[in-house]
């Protein structure tokens, strides 16, 4: 790793929910939504100091249905979430996506935004 890189590494253990799943129609949250964002607001601390430059967000995601799930459907939700949270300040600074899907029994998530200098 470079020396003047700014990294910001979450791990939430939590099954990652789909934009399929996350909304009523085209405006409205659903009930699983803001069980979700309730969810990960428990199990992640807010983050004081955001990432303002381009950055590279990796997603990683520990899933049992990994074969038939499509991976972007799950990014973004978790990510608004994220910045709600402060780690980075808008997500419209991601420069570069990494989605990566694994086959797990123990579902979860991890995700790395790292800021390009």
């Amino acid at each position: 790793m470079a020396g003047n890189e700014d990294i910001r590494r979450i791990s939430i253990k939590l099954k990652p929910l789909s934009i399929n799943q996350a909304f009523q129609g085209r405006r409205f949250k659903s009930k699983g939504h803001r069980q979700y964002e309730k969810d990960i607001h428990a199990l992640v601390k807010p983050c004081l100091n955001p990432l303002t430059g381009m950055i590279v967000a990796t997603y990683s995601f520990f899933i049992k249905n990994d074969k038939m799930t499509d991976g972007d459907n799950l990014v973004k939700v978790l990510q608004d979430i994220l910045v709600k949270l402060g780690y980075i300040k808008d997500d419209r600074y991601i420069k570069r996506y990494i989605i990566e899907k694994y086959h797990s029994e123990n579902e979860h998530i991890e995700v790395e935004f790292r800021e390009i200098k």
